[in-house]
């Protein structure tokens, strides 16, 4: 039996409605799991106040997707769908994919795991520590435990002891349990191993911001690696077909819309079109700079043929990527300096 004293947390959607955090931290609940999204591109309302509330209130915090998906294409959708609606927090606790909805049910094992793989793959690549729940009936029979090992564990399990002898995280024991500052019923959780070291997300990619490196996850080097990444990061779902052509190309001139909107308040339209109003917003950048903006500006230069091995589009403008702009403003005729200006942006745009 897992002891009380073991650290004990919830998990909320917007189903709990207006929740007291500062009650629910006063009540010795030291962790939420909050649902973000769910099915795609479907963001919980009430996401932004449980996390913001929870947070301030000194709670750990993790998030969760409710998954529909039935195909692993359709997993990377949703999974696009939940990092952008989590992309520029950060979280104490892992990521989640909550599979237990019954219309999943007729999948068989191997399909379901195969879209859980990949639904965790699309999370674990923006930088953040997976995690997969479902009841225990679903982990003996609908899930491949043995091809999850790279992802923690939750399992649900109503009782007073859990009968489960796989490996977990954290065990929900109670659909019913009762809270201070939350109004009826809701899910309680033990944290029942240390989950440390998590990783934080390449979310703000902000500028200079010494973090943004995206870890553990292969390089970006092709126009498909591109491509996917575009997807992930901006909620886009322009096809990975390894080709540059307009619709890329656009999906990169939205990206610069929405960073220069974010980073610099530019206030531009995010309509993918390379016009006035966008060429006078952008930026100067240089060795040493970090950030989405040096992402967008090294996928434009792998798109247009330049190599980038072996660390491919990893949002640091380096010495090789300095090179690299050297050698397209030479090729251009363009002033040869390793500066990305309004000449060189117009170029790569064009």
């Amino acid at each position: 039996m897992i002891s009380l004293s073991k650290i004990k947390g919830i998990d909320v959607s917007k189903w709990q409605g207006t929740i007291n955090w500062n009650k629910v931290k006063n009540d010795g609940i030291k962790f939420a799991i909050i649902r973000a999204s769910y099915g795609k591109d479907h963001k919980d309302p009430a996401f932004e106040s449980n996390y913001s509330g929870a947070k301030k209130a000194g709670i750990a915090v993790g998030a969760y997707h409710y998954c529909y998906a039935k195909s692993t294409d359709e997993a990377k959708k949703e999974a696009a769908g939940f990092v952008s609606a989590v992309m520029g927090k950060t979280f104490e606790y892992p990521l989640v994919v909550d599979m237990e909805d019954k219309s999943l049910a007729e999948l068989t094992k191997a399909a379901l795991t195969d879209i859980t793989n990949t639904f965790l793959s699309a999370v674990a690549e923006a930088g953040f520590t997976t995690m997969v729940y479902a009841s225990k009936s679903w982990y003996d029979s609908k899930l491949d435990a043995s091809r999850l090992m790279a992802h923690k564990i939750w399992i649900a399990r109503y009782n007073d002891t859990l009968d489960y002898d796989g490996r977990y995280d954290i065990w929900q024991y109670s659909s019913s349990g009762s809270v201070a500052g939350i109004s009826g019923h809701v899910d309680m959780n033990y944290l029942c191993t240390d989950i440390v070291s998590l990783k934080q997300p390449a979310k703000a990619l902000q500028h200079n911001d010494k973090s943004c490196k995206i870890k553990n996850s292969p390089a970006i080097l092709s126009v498909k690696d591109i491509q996917e990444r575009l997807n992930l990061l901006y909620r886009l779902h322009i096809e990975a077909d390894n080709k540059f052509g307009h619709e890329t190309l656009k999906a990169v001139i939205k990206g610069l819309q929405i960073e220069l909107n974010k980073l610099y308040k530019a206030k531009l339209k995010v309509d993918g079109v390379f016009g006035p109003a966008t060429r006078s917003k952008l930026i100067v950048v240089k060795k040493g700079m970090k950030g989405n903006m040096i992402f967008l500006l090294q996928a434009l230069l792998i798109c247009k043929g330049c190599r980038l091995k072996p660390y491919g589009a990893d949002g640091s403008f380096g010495s090789l990527t300095e090179s690299r702009v050297r050698s397209y403003q030479k090729a251009e005729g363009l002033q040869t300096d390793g500066i990305v200006g309004a000449a060189t942006w117009s170029k790569l745009l064009a």
